[in-house]
């Protein structure tokens, strides 16, 4: 007895996303939910009013430790950036969040940038939450996300907005900031 899923004996057709309804009937026949949002991801957050986005900030900075939070209506398959006014520890400055249980592993340099990727091709799902925690000195009286770039994942495709969140004070410790905000800067 060789039924497909529609109970066609010898159909051949498939249920894709196991949903109890044959891909031929299914509206949705790779979402078992059938609630696709406006990006083409299903169970997905966007709506045809709020558009596909991804925005990036600084969140809770204290004791040399800040969170990178990030908030997407679409799936990642890596990211990199700036962080200005701060050093990085060399290498394994960052840890935690989405991208650490998504298994990304994230690279930096000492002068601020990280990069974060899965080497097996997986993706950081759409949602919002801490991306990461970054470890850091200050060299200035503020921090800011600059030069992002983002591998985009499985999504419809179209038209998405990158938003990047303020720059946030940093405390320079000891050192007091000069007029141009280096911590122990010469600048009058």
């Amino acid at each position: 007895n060789d039924t497909d899923a529609c109970g066609d004996c010898g159909g051949g057709v498939a249920d894709s996303d196991g949903d109890g309804t044959c891909d031929t009937d299914d509206p949705e026949p790779n979402c078992a939910t059938n609630d696709t949002d406006a990006c083409g991801i299903c169970g997905g957050s966007a709506t045809a009013e709020g558009g596909c986005f991804i925005e990036l900030s600084i969140g809770s900075v204290a004791n040399g430790s800040m969170e990178i939070l990030i908030n997407s209506t679409i799936p990642l398959t890596g990211f990199q950036f700036d962080i200005t006014g701060v050093t990085l520890p060399d290498d394994a400055a960052a840890s935690g969040g989405s991208a650490e249980a998504s298994g990304f592993s994230i690279g930096n340099n000492n002068n601020g940038m990280l990069l974060g990727y899965h080497l097996g091709g997986l993706e950081l799902p759409a949602g919002n939450g801490v991306l990461t925690n970054v470890l850091y000195t200050s060299t200035h009286n503020e921090a800011c996300i600059e030069n992002e770039i983002f591998g985009l994942g499985t999504w419809v495709g179209g038209f998405y907005e990158i938003n990047i969140g303020p720059c946030v004070a940093l405390d320079c410790g000891s050192a007091v900031a000069d007029c141009a905000g280096e911590c122990g800067g010469s600048a009058t």
